[in-house]
């Protein structure tokens, strides 16, 4: 009987943690896409090569592109990149063996 109630309490508590969690987790990314509304993608041949979803502007977005492709050392021409804000997102594949999520934006730049 004592396994009954702990069973019947367990899973009580798991019902009410599981939206509680969640819901935390939602307003943990609504604060981090508050602070950083802008996302940056970094191409190295038409190819993603690099995410970066902390950017708080689109200069900070641009700095960042430039300076990964010094890093690099690469040249015009061999790498590209797109600021995007109010990013959200939509879809996740496998593309050459590269794990490639799809995020629909409200503005892409440069």
């Amino acid at each position: 009987m004592k396994e009954k109630a702990q069973q019947v309490i367990g899973t009580c508590l798991g019902l009410i943690l599981v939206p509680v969690l969640i819901g935390v987790g939602m307003s943990l990314q609504e604060k981090h896409d508050e602070k950083y509304p802008w996302r940056g993608t970094f191409y190295i041949n038409d190819s993603i090569n690099d995410d970066n979803d902390e950017l708080k502007t689109v200069d900070e977005c641009r700095a960042w592109a430039n300076e990964k492709a010094e890093k690099m050392d690469l040249e015009e021409g061999e790498w590209d990149y797109e600021c995007g804000r109010g990013c959200e997102y939509s879809d996740d594949s496998i593309e050459g063996g590269k794990q490639i999520k799809t995020y629909n934006c409200v503005e892409i730049t440069k």
